[in-house]
């Protein structure tokens, strides 16, 4: 399963992201920005000289002298030099209404201001040139550019950085705080009011705090309810085997017959107290070591087969058990024995006509079994079928032991294979 990215590696790339975006957009406005100030501070520069012009015109014909080479005063359109004339057409001209023209190199500005003694205009043009060495006021000004682009970038940097640790330095501590936590750990978790910071952290931490007090007070109820169980199972069945044990040994109390029916009570009362110990072994919570023995597989077969050989009596079946000879197993036997009994009882068991294969190699033990025909009319007598409980049990050992099991199964045949 991919894991998903910290928050800090999120933050850090969205911030990236940001901070991308933003200069561009900086670099897409700043001129744009530029051109209007620059407008805007032309259109007043000149509407100042039109004034001027405007009083001189008003008491005579000649136009004053502009002071400045960059700015030229015209008393009419024909006066216009040809490139003026293409550039700002007659037609576009109103009064006191400023018109903006470029060529390479060059850019021109033309207010037209109606003539105090006429129905013309007189024309107040403005030229900025970017040829460094031809004009004074410079229209494009990178240097300038780039330091104001550096400086908002920086600020806005810091801005989002301050913003993003704000927010991720509680996320961390809430982390730290998480992997902090010791699941095997009888103590209550507590947590100081506040020290998320934010009010949605805080909550998280409350309930992981509060659900992992209450699976330790679960499991703390399920350890004490598994060791009143265990005396309460163990000690009953305890006394009934040392009860069948005397009433096997009393020979001055013959059993008139009931030979089988006493053998049957005994190898359910074991079946039962090895089923009880292995329960509890696997639902204890820290698995209490078991002893771990080398032992014949052999031995375990046979054992396991006659235990449950009962279950094939009023059958046909062909039993067959293949084991390498002088097979050893290391592990632990109580364990080995519960899953062999199991998987041979549920052979035994659902196996009315057709063949039983026991194989034990050093991978492993395989047992394959005829399923019952879905057109069979036997039914196995109730107590036939055991007081184990089967397949569920044998998976769950493996589980806890890492051995693997594979279940396979169809119409004919039901097969179970355990690897170590």
């Amino acid at each position: 399963m991919k894991m998903p990215n910290s928050i800090g590696r999120y933050i850090a790339l969205q911030v990236s992201l940001l901070f991308a975006a933003l200069i561009v957009i900086y670099s897409l406005s700043i001129n744009k920005v530029y051109d209007w100030g620059i407008y805007d501070m032309t259109h007043y520069f000149l509407s100042l000289q039109a004034e001027e012009v405007y009083v001189e015109l008003k008491y005579g014909d000649t136009l004053p002298e502009s002071g400045d080479r960059y700015t030229q005063y015209y008393l009419n359109y024909q006066k216009f030099p040809t490139v003026i004339k293409t550039l700002f057409p007659l037609a576009h001209h109103e009064d006191a209404v400023m018109l903006k023209a470029k060529i390479p190199g060059y850019e021109y500005y033309l207010l037209p201001y109606q003539h105090p003694r006429s129905d013309d205009f007189f024309y107040v043009l403005h030229t900025y040139s970017d040829i460094a060495d031809d004009y004074d006021v410079a229209i494009d000004i990178p240097e300038l550019q780039i330091m104001l682009l550096l400086f908002v970038g920086l600020l806005v940097f810091l801005l989002v950085r301050n913003i993003a640790m704000a927010i991720v330095s509680p996320v961390k501590k809430l982390e730290r705080w998480a992997r902090s936590i010791n699941p095997e750990s009888k103590q209550a978790i507590e947590i100081e009011p506040e020290s998320f910071r934010f009010k949605e952290l805080q909550l998280v931490a409350d309930r992981l705090a509060g659900s992992v007090n209450k699976l330790e007070s679960y499991h703390q109820r399920e350890k004490d309810f598994l060791r009143t169980l265990s005396h309460e199972l163990r000690t009953p069945l305890a006394v009934t085997r040392a009860a069948l044990d005397l009433l096997q040994k009393d020979s001055e109390r013959p059993l008139k017959g009931d030979a089988l029916k006493l053998e049957r009570m005994r190898r359910a009362n074991n079946h039962m107290l090895a089923t009880t110990e292995c329960l509890l072994w696997l639902w204890s919570g820290k698995h209490r070591e078991l002893d771990v023995s080398s032992f014949d597989v052999q031995t375990l077969v046979q054992d396991a087969v006659t235990m449950n050989e009962y279950l094939l009596q009023h059958k046909v079946v062909q039993l067959n058990i293949e084991v390498t000879p002088n097979l050893q197993f290391t592990c632990e036997k109580k364990l080995l024995k519960m899953v062999l009994e199991n998987l041979v009882r549920n052979a035994f068991q659902y196996t009315h006509n057709g063949e039983i294969h026991i194989k034990a190699t050093q991978e492993g033990i395989e047992v394959i079994n005829t399923c019952l025909p879905e057109d069979t009319q036997y039914q196995a007598p109730q107590e036939d079928y055991g007081y184990g409980v089967g397949l569920y049990l044998v998976e769950k050992i493996c589980e806890q032991k890492g051995w693997m099991m594979t279940v396979s199964q169809d119409d004919e045949r039901f097969q179970v294979v355990m690897r170590f």
